[in-house]
């Protein structure tokens, strides 16, 4: 064995050429050497256990090139495991380049793309390597505490680091030397499925566990992970990350437990005190003491909470306000029922006032009419005012709404490019794969208005370039609540008697695989919309139609109200005259 001055070490194989086993150097037949490098350990039983991972992949890799299963076979298979290789893949033009790529999947704990490719091509030579591999690491799982792994890293190769957005964290209460690495393989088994892998283990206060998963199960993930949530916690969990999301945090309860334990245990002491007989002055004085700091602690606790609602409550009163203001701002509908019975009333009372004033013996009625005229003129140019203000009111909730619009996008708005899209026009932007964009106005089902928030261009995006993971669970929820799927792959995946969380993974898959899955889900959704808003339609038009109906009649009324009122004035008017 070969030490290098970096990380790595060299682990040295002799190969003989004439039978392809792996033999002890001989001076007589001439022999070929092959370095392997494997990370440096901080323990004998974690470097044992890389080096046997080393010599199984050496070893299995090259039954798998002397299998020399179809290319593009050997490609698809890999694709369907795992989407995200689709990429390096594309890369490979030989068995070997592809067995590299397999090679850079594997982990310490994690083989299982390995041995899917092994049985699927039937390479029986490299099923003994792996099942001699998997008794060796059971074994040494049973026995290796995880103080002996803390800051390994469980890749098999040297890999490139995770993003943040495909990293989830797992934050445990416990002592190093009093777990074992099976008991973390199990947990993570038990609670995370086949989603999650370790890189690697580090102490501090506590344990952290980082894993990392495919950014296309990222919903997949917390959905199973809040199922487990619970089971978690009874095993001492502090502190769940996925991505930029915090799934759980044990430390603001405990600041609130804290200062409750502690009054429990005073009063708990106080009362075996008095059993026991009289108190001393000095217990006293130091119970009063510790109440004090703990009723302190409460107060500013109470104190944030009040402030917090408070802030909620004037976040509340701003709303209802911009309600109020949309109301207001809503253009008079002059065609409806309601309308044309006010501005009626309106006439008859201005042709009564008319009536009125040309009546001499009525003069005291002329004065009230000028003073209620006076006071309806106060009226407008209070509301004129009122009109002016909330016009002023309304711009500026506008330019703190596109202010808002600009600086944080909401979870509905922000999509990822797809594919990289070069502008063909100049309203349109250009972007790059896995580029967020935010969406703030879908003119069709084709193009769509946003901007990148990384180069901060605004202009026309085409819809079938971008897709979001939130969107991605409502299309999931859309062909679940439907009884038939236009797409027959879809139409499977919703007949499947597996439960609707198992669903959501082959789904993401196979949306991410086809470019056309999602414009068509799109179409299907507003297809389905469309008809529900249709049906409504049709309900409305006959709860109108009564409407009018009965409207007409209060109109038949009314006019025959009004013939006979001014027949009446007509003929009073004739006789003082």
């Amino acid at each position: 064995m070969q030490f290098s001055t970096d990380e790595f070490v060299s682990i040295e194989m002799e190969e003989d050429l004439s039978t392809g086993t792996i033999t002890p150097s001989s001076p007589h037949i001439p022999t070929a050497t092959v370095e392997i490098p494997v990370r440096k350990s901080r323990s004998r039983e974690f470097s044992s256990i890389r080096a046997s991972l080393a010599r199984m992949i050496f070893k299995v890799s090259k039954a798998i090139t002397q299998k020399s299963p179809p290319l593009i076979d050997l490609k698809s298979l890999i694709c369907l495991f795992n989407s995200d290789l689709k990429g390096k893949l594309a890369e490979c033009n030989d068995i070997s380049s592809v067995v590299h790529v397999i090679e850079g999947e594997c982990s310490l704990t994690d083989i299982e793309l390995l041995e899917t490719v092994v049985e699927e091509f039937e390479v029986s030579e490299a099923e003994r390597y792996i099942e001699q591999y998997k008794t060796l690491l059971e074994k040494s799982c049973h026995s290796l505490s995880i103080d002996l792994c803390l800051k390994e890293k469980f890749d098999a190769v040297n890999t490139s680091p995770s993003l943040k957005c495909e990293t989830a964290t797992y934050i445990f209460d416990w002592r190093p030397d009093d777990k074992k690495l099976k008991d973390i393989i199990d947990i993570l088994s038990k609670t995370s499925g086949k989603l999650v892998r370790i890189k690697y283990i580090e102490e501090g206060n506590s344990i952290t566990i980082t894993c990392s998963f495919r950014h296309s199960l990222t919903g997949a993930l917390i959905i199973k992970l809040s199922e487990n949530l619970e089971l978690l916690i009874k095993i001492g969990l502090m502190k769940l990350t996925v991505g930029y999301c915090t799934i759980w945090k044990k430390q603001k309860i405990q600041k609130i437990q804290e200062p409750l334990e502690e009054e429990e245990e005073r009063v708990a002491r106080l009362d075996e005190k008095e059993t026991e007989g009289a108190t001393p002055q000095s217990v006293i004085n130091q119970d009063i003491l510790s109440t004090d700091t703990s009723v302190t602690i409460i107060n500013k606790q109470v104190a944030k909470e009040i402030k917090t609602n408070k802030y909620l409550k004037e976040t509340i009163t701003k709303m209802r306000v911009k309600e109020i203001q949309q109301l207001l701002s809503l253009p008079r509908n002059t065609s409806s029922a309601s309308y044309r019975i006010k501005r009626g009333m309106r006439m008859e009372i201005e042709q009564l006032q008319l009536l009125l004033t040309n009546e001499p013996g009525l003069l005291d009625q002329n004065e009230s009419l000028i003073d209620i005229k006076r006071e309806v003129a106060e009226l407008q140019e209070q509301i004129s005012v009122m009109s002016v203000h909330i016009l002023n009111k309304r711009e500026e909730i506008e330019k703190y709404r596109n202010i808002l619009r600009m600086n944080k996008p909401t979870a509905e708005s922000l999509f990822i490019a797809r594919y990289d899209y070069h502008a063909m026009e100049s309203y349109e932007i250009s972007f790059s794969e896995g580029e967020q964009l935010e969406i703030y106005e879908k003119e069709n089902s084709f193009y769509w208005k946003g901007r990148s928030l990384v180069s901060g261009d605004e202009g026309v995006i085409p819809s079938s370039c971008v897709y979001s993971m939130l969107e991605s669970l409502q299309l999931l929820k859309f062909i679940l609540s439907v009884k038939k799927v236009s797409l027959p792959i879809l139409q499977k995946i919703r007949n499947d008697s597996s439960s609707n969380n198992e669903k959501t993974s082959p789904f993401l898959e196979t949306i991410d695989d086809d470019p056309i899955m999602i414009p068509a889900l799109r179409q299907d959704k507003e297809q389905h919309d469309e008809g529900n808003i249709c049906d409504y339609i049709v309900t409305a038009s006959i709860i109108i139609h009564d409407q009018v109906h009965v409207m007409s009649c209060v109109h038949a009324y009314l006019g025959i109200v009004y013939k006979i009122n001014s027949l009446f004035y007509f003929k009073f008017y004739s006789v003082h005259t």
